[in-house]
């Protein structure tokens, strides 16, 4: 195999990485970090956004002492809520997973900006809960084993989180209007993924549980959980409800939320979307979507779909990203994206076919409206945390400020010259929990005083305007979220409708009017004739909308009374006045019924007030400094392993990062049960831009006694890697390395005048392509691809050697809703300088049987050993075939048996912890010509009787195969699996091997 090319490929992924590095093609990393303290709670920020982070420190503060005081526990550490600038920063930061049982719980909650303060409000209470409760089940004061037993699923633990945070809202009704039936199956079967739609879904059982239970109950279940390490005990204890009557119970609360019979409407896009638009024409029409992880926008123009740029990375997560696009009359485009730190408004002009881009300084951006085809109004987040109404000039580029109140102005609109917008309360100003639930309204800016439209006052509006020649309609929250109101100059009326909740306007046409709203548990984009909004009817809200206002001023009563200023009460006289002297009865020493009238004394009171720490009002913000630079523990595991030479070993595994997760250190070291032999690993890899270098210094130090291998050798190798990982998405990665070994083999104790002691130094480099697009279901394998390609070589002394073409592929594939199909295969070309691959066996085996021992390439150049891999086939022994090419295939049926049982209960437990599989594995492994050839070894067999060495060349069949079952289950975190496998040599089934081992690979 010719090397060269190997070596131009290398030298040329390098020059094209080297040159992207030069022209700094990536977005910097986000500086001057500050921190302010607001009671328990530090906000971290980007300097500039002290009003914003102010703000967040007071909501965070508030829900934190309401929590503590509610659940009688008070976390030992400070919380801390990074507030990123931009969601594009927040999504692109790490997402650590703290629930290992040795990790701390975690202390950090991650928000990033709104157009509209409650909604940050929202998310700041909701992440603050979170961290709360997981400071409750996992903090110091519980027992490791008892933080390794309590499973934590999203509906228990997030479900809480953004109920208490949130509150029970409109949005919710909307998203339950129309469930499908596979949601409650995802759910079950633990393949619900993050999304608005779960969220709301994973709140309504909580909501259900408050209102049915109360408040209390609620706090005992949380606290009874922690106690029984179990939700299924707590919930019997508490509530007297088993797992299955609460699905039950849950889904029968369901069923009273659904909305009444739709009209049929035509839905334009059939999937799910986040923003739209539609032109004044009705065709022309752009929308944005989630895809592999990232926001990608598209434009349908004449019947054909064209992308548009702007394209972000996005963390799938419980909250879409607020975006806004919009349609001027002659069909210009404008949408918003976001960079690490700020907004970007992109146009796209339909008679120039060019784009532009105009990057503001502000936070979030909500509602755009074209005021001709020159200007743009929209209301924007500035970041000293206010919401104001801005114009931005076209083709200029230049922002104003148009109009600003105390209080959020959202979306606004110009019609018959005067500006209209949806108004909030002031959330600096107003105690912070009540904003929360304070409806949106409607409001007309006259004489620089903004003045409340004709509306009900028990309705919220929400969703945008649509402009007619004599009315304008918003979308009030009476019908499930969502129903069009019109206003004129004097007075407002509700228009017919019956084609679900509308969640914003997107367009109109002379016909028809666009919307978005949920369906089937996602967004969509559907239509409606103009007919129905404008025409007048008479509607009455639901009961589940007066629910839901009933809520919301039963909780925000709740918190006037906590935070009103104190009225003192002064003591009553409560003494009974004396009997007159004409109403006294008679009294004699041996009446026992009648006691002698007394005259009771009173004593004087001294009232004092409420003491300070009873009532606390809410802390004020106090700046500490600039966040300083430190790390933290972002993964520990202390684990058993299993070598196939050199046996029992120990590893212990520690990763951090820095706050900011730009840098990151691990460092893995495993000591084996004999005491010499060892490896440790140090690795260095620089997250702060897109190109990640990485470093890793790896020592590798076994020792071989002479009663196994007739020479008592010790073999220790230095390797040290440097290269640069470039994510080409978020499932395919590139990366490009160099590396440098030294091997030194000790030749510790001779019985021979041998001296088998030995030194080489070898320069490599290689570049690997890996594609990772692998969903996992409780950490189970269920669907996707894993593939790999690599292609490495060694240069020493004027030569190529142990050269390498690498192709591995794995896919994953449910079956029948229990199974899942895995097919794997692995192809290796070596040449015949090329490394060794021993062919047999399976990982982490414990009654491990090692095959020809001694003739491992021990012996050969110390690099050697190093170089050498495993390949496995369970029924073998290690070592079964050798070679330096290798073609191994494998196929698995996976079944979850404690998932095989279809429960239609919420999950409290682990099951995909308890696998059976049936598997079968085809190999070969050669070194010279193909696999047939006879001069490939792999059928020699070396018998040692000193002086002699005698080898015995079979002829053997180069393929060796294997099928059998096993079973794997955890023991406190431990996969253990027991395995019976069947090996297949020339042709004939042999004895069964029974297999015992730790399979942490699927």
């Amino acid at each position: 195999m010719d090397f060269r090319f190997i070596l131009v490929v290398v030298r040329l992924t390098g020059i094209f990485l080297a040159m992207l590095w030069a022209q700094s093609w990536y977005e910097p990393a986000l500086r001057s970090w500050q921190a302010l303290e607001v009671g328990p709670v530090v906000v971290w920020y980007v300097e500039g956004s002290e009003g914003l982070a102010e703000q967040v420190g007071q909501w965070g503060a508030d829900a934190y002492r309401e929590l503590v005081g509610l659940l009688e526990f008070e976390p030992q550490a400070k919380i801390i809520i990074r507030l990123y600038p931009s969601p594009q920063s927040w999504a692109q930061a790490p997402v650590p997973d703290y629930r290992g049982a040795l990790m701390p719980p975690p202390t950090i909650a991650s928000i990033y900006p709104f157009p509209s303060r409650a909604q940050i409000a929202a998310l700041t209470r909701s992440e603050v809960a979170v961290l709360l409760l997981q400071q409750l089940y996992f903090s110091e004061g519980v027992r490791m084993q008892n933080r390794a037993l309590l499973y934590m699923p999203d509906w228990f633990l997030r479900g809480f989180g953004y109920f208490w945070g949130e509150g029970w809202t409109r949005e919710d009704l909307v998203r339950l209007q129309d469930i499908p039936e596979e949601a409650f199956v995802e759910i079950v079967e633990r393949r619900a993924s993050p999304s608005p739609f779960y969220k709301s879904l994973y709140k309504s059982i909580w909501f259900w549980i408050y209102r049915t239970y109360g408040q209390r109950k609620t706090m005992d279940l949380l606290y009874m959980t922690r106690l029984t390490r179990s939700i299924g005990e707590a919930l019997y204890l508490t509530l007297n409800l088993s797992e299955t009557e609460l699905w039950e119970k849950w889904q029968s609360f369901l069923g009273t939320l659904k909305g009444p019979e739709l009209r049929s409407e035509e839905e334009l896009e059939r999937r799910g979307i986040i923003a739209a638009a539609v032109a004044s024409d009705g065709e022309t029409r752009a929308f944005a979507t989630l895809r592999d992880q990232r926001v990608q926008y598209y434009l349908r123009l004449n019947g054909n779909l064209y992308e548009l740029p702007g394209s972000w990375q996005w963390r799938s997560g419980y909250y879409d990203p607020a975006l806004s696009m919009s349609f001027s009359n002659q069909k210009s485009l404008v949408w918003t994206t976001y960079e690490k730190d700020r907004v970007v408004l992109r146009r796209w002009s339909p008679l120039t076919r060019k784009y532009e881009q105009f990057p503001l300084p502000l936070l979030a951006v909500q509602g755009i409206a074209w005021q001709g085809e020159s200007t743009l109004l929209f209301s924007g987040l500035s970041p000293d945390g206010s919401v104001k109404v801005y114009a931005l000039t076209l083709p200029q580029g230049n922002l104003r400020i148009v109009a600003q109140a105390k209080g959020d102005l959202l979306y606004p609109e110009i019609w018959q010259s005067d500006l209209y917008a949806m108004w909030q309360p002031d959330t600096a100003k107003v105690s912070p929990l009540s904003v929360l639930w304070e409806p949106l309204r409607p409001v007309r800016l006259e004489k620089n005083e903004w003045r409340a439209l004709s509306y009900p006052s028990f309705y919220a509006t929400d969703g945008g305007w649509i402009v007619h020649d004599s009315a304008l309609t918003s979308v009030s929250d009476i019908m499930y979220g969502g129903h069009p109101w019109t206003f004129l100059k004097d007075t407002s009326y509700a228009g017919e409708w019956a084609y679900g909740g509308v969640q914003q306007w997107v367009g109109s046409s002379p016909e028809r009017v666009f919307f978005l709203r949920y369906r089937g548990g996602k967004m969509r984009l559907a239509s409606a004739p103009r007919s129905n909004v404008l025409n007048q009817s008479a509607i009455f809200p639901p009961i589940s909308a007066a629910e839901v206002i009933q809520l919301r001023l039963q909780r925000k009563g709740t918190y006037v009374a906590f935070y009103a200023p104190p009225i003192p009460r002064f003591p009553e006289d409560t003494v009974a006045s004396d009997t007159p002297r004409q109403r006294r009865q008679p009294f004699y020493l041996f009446d026992e019924e009648v006691s002698r009238p007394r005259r009771r004394r009173s004593r004087s009171r001294t009232f004092e007030l409420p003491s300070a720490d009873r009532i606390q009002p809410i802390p004020t913000a106090r700046f500490i400094s600039k966040v300083p630079y430190h790390w933290g523990l972002w993964e520990l595991r202390l684990e058993p392993v299993l070598h196939p030479m050199m046996r029992l070993g120990w590893q212990t595994t520690a990763v951090a990062r820095d706050w900011q997760g730009d840098h990151e250190w691990s460092v893995r070291w495993t000591p084996y049960i004999d005491l010499r032999s060892s490896e440790l690993v140090l690795s260095y890899t620089r997250y702060r831009s897109r190109l990640q270098p990485f470093a890793q210094l790896y020592k590798q130090s076994h020792y071989f006694p002479a009663r196994r291998y007739n020479h008592t050798l010790r073999i220790t190798t230095w390797q040290g890697k440097l290269g640069i990982r470039y994510p080409i998405s978020p499932a395919w990665t590139i990366e490009g390395y160099v590396v440098g070994l030294y091997a030194n083999r000790y030749h510790v104790s001779r019985t021979t005048e041998q001296n088998l002691s030995a030194q080489t130094q070898r320069l490599g480099g290689g570049i690997q392509i890996v594609q990772d697009k692998l969903s996992l279901r409780e950490g189970f394998p269920w669907i996707g691809w894993q593939n790999a390609l690599r292609l490495e070589g060694y240069f020493s002394r004027g030569q190529w050697s142990y050269p390498m073409a690498y192709l591995n592929i794995q896919r994953y594939q449910p079956l029948l809703n229990r199974m899942v199909l895995h097919l794997g295969g692995t192809a290796v070309a070596g040449g015949q300088r090329g490394r060794y691959f021993l062919l047999g066996g399976v990982p982490e085996w414990i009654n491990y049987v090692f095959e020809n021992r001694a003739q491992i390439p021990l012996l050969t150049e110390p690099v050697g050993y190093f170089l050498t891999e495993y390949a496995f086939v369970p029924g073998f022994p290690y070592h079964a075939r050798r070679g330096r090419n290798l073609i191994l295939g494998s196929a698995k049926v996976h079944m979850p048996m404690l998932a095989w049982r279809r429960e239609m209960r919420l999950p409290s437990r682990q099951v995909y912890g308890f696998d059976w599989y049936l598997s079968y594995y085809i190999g070969t492994t050669w070194t010279t010509g193909n696999p047939f050839s006879q001069k490939n070894p792999i059928d020699a067999e070396f018998i040692f009787r000193p002086p002699l060495v005698i080898s015995v060349q079979a002829l053997k069949s180069p393929f060796i195969a294997s099928f059998g079952t096993g079973i794997v289950f955890q023991v406190m975190g431990l996969p253990i699996s027991v395995e019976v496998a069947w090996p297949i040599e020339e042709g004939r089934i042999t004895k069964a091997t029974f297999i015992a081992g730790l399979r942490r690979n699927f």
